[in-house]
């Protein structure tokens, strides 16, 4: 498993060192189109720069042989290295003898080490190069992964700090993001070196979704959504910000959902039920009102009425209680939804509107769900309010085996009247 992995590190990292733009010719006008040798060195470069890798080295390799030029030794050994083709031992010992103190050929020569698993040689050379070249990041870099593969942590975390504060780049901030989170358990600082980064340099999708990572490993619901927000800032996506809100509702954080929902008004209808959870009726209402000025979806209106009537108070006045009922009207018949038929229902019946009607509404709210408690409780109080008392009494018994349901104080205060009301029938 260790040498697996050993060998991806090998590839990714020392491939991505040897893919580098090879040198052009200083001066074109120099190059005669009719010599085969420089021809073919520019078809090299050519297959090169297409992406056409096989043929670019078989050119320089090709080329090497002929002239024994070390420009196109050091190329085909890039490439030999990266196609990991059969030549790549000749060329290393090439390399080796007359190359010894270019640095990126010892970056090459350090994975071909590497990649043949003697990771003490491979540190010998890379301590050389940073000797060499003391204000390089990459070779600072390469020195903390081989740190990491002899799990030497210390000396890993030393070499990735180096190497960041010599260049910040994602690269180097996401190896030493990872030294800290995920070998050294340091969450905190790892947090802070991303937060950091991405404050600085903004938010890139790999770099975002680490630190979202981060904070999701710390449960940290507030920071989770902001880094939500920043990605959907940075590449749009509604769905970075239905995971932020699923993050913020989760955790119970309803101001941050609040907020996230006002700047971005991605869900008004969510937002309406926020704010009627929050009890912020007369907000809810106007979203409520401009949801039906844009749908003429009647279920708008019945919200309006709920919300309306709970941001009137305990006593509401005549005239409210006419503006509700007149929305419920244009609204209810309308609707399939129990809790709409109900809660109207429900407002003629306690207010001595029209009971009888209060009742029909509760009915039907029972028929389309027959196991609401809270409607069984509404039936049982129309026929209380109606004189119907030991109707009132067999339907409330119903939901009294529901120890929860039946020890709030609507339902107390109900069993109370509805018993006396049964005594007095007698």
């Amino acid at each position: 498993m260790k040498a697996t992995w050993l060998l991806l590190v090998v590839m990714l990292f020392f491939g991505a060192c040897a893919k580098t733009t090879a040198t052009m010719p200083n001066n074109l006008a120099q190059v005669n189109v009719e010599n085969s040798d420089d021809l073919a060195y520019l078809e090299a470069f050519d297959a090169l720069n297409r992406g056409d890798e096989e043929v670019a080295f078989e050119k320089f390799f090709a080329l090497y042989k002929k002239t024994g030029s070390l420009i196109c030794a050091k190329e085909a050994l890039k490439l030999a290295f990266v196609l990991r083709n059969d030549k790549l031992d000749l060329l290393v010992q090439v390399a080796r003898k007359q190359m010894s103190k270019d640095s990126d050929v010892l970056r090459i020569l350090a994975g071909y080490e590497l990649q043949n698993l003697k990771i003490a040689n491979a540190k010998k050379i890379i301590k050389k190069l940073v000797a060499m070249e003391p204000n390089s990041a990459v070779n600072y870099s390469i020195l903390g992964t081989i740190y990491v593969l002899e799990d030497s942590k210390d000396l890993a975390l030393f070499a990735f700090k180096k190497a960041y504060s010599l260049e910040p780049s994602e690269i180097n901030l996401l190896k030493l993001v990872d030294m800290l989170a995920n070998v050294l358990n340091r969450q905190k600082e790892a947090i802070s070196f991303a937060s950091d980064w991405v404050s600085k340099y903004g938010c890139t999708k790999q770099t975002c979704l680490v630190l979202l990572g981060l904070y999701a490993a710390n449960e940290d619901s507030t920071n989770m959504a902001a880094v939500y927000s920043m990605l959907y800032d940075s590449f749009g996506g509604e769905n970075f910000l239905r995971d932020g809100l699923s993050v913020l509702l989760f955790k119970r954080d309803f101001a941050g959902a609040r907020a996230l929902l006002e700047k971005y008004r991605f869900d008004d209808g969510v937002l309406m039920e926020l704010y009627s959870q929050l009890g912020l009726f007369e907000n809810a209402y106007k979203l409520a009102s401009e949801l039906y000025e844009n749908s003429k979806e009647p279920s708008y209106l019945a919200r309006m009425a709920i919300y309306k009537y709970e941001n009137a108070g305990s006593k509401p006045s005549k005239e409210l209680l006419a503006q509700v009922v007149e929305l419920f009207e244009r609204s209810v018949y309308e609707s399939k939804d129990a809790i709409f038929y109900n809660y109207y229902g429900y407002l003629l019946i306690n207010h001595d509107i029209d009971a009888k009607k209060g009742l029909e509404l509760a009915l039907k709210a029972h028929e389309l769900d027959p196991a609401a408690l809270f409607i069984i409780d509404s039936v049982a109080w129309g026929y209380y309010k109606l004189g119907e008392c030991k109707s009132a009494k067999e339907w409330l018994e119903r939901v009294l085996t529901d120890k929860e349901f039946a020890s709030s104080d609507e339902v107390k205060e109900h069993l109370d009247a509805i018993n006396k009301c049964v005594m007095e029938q007698k």
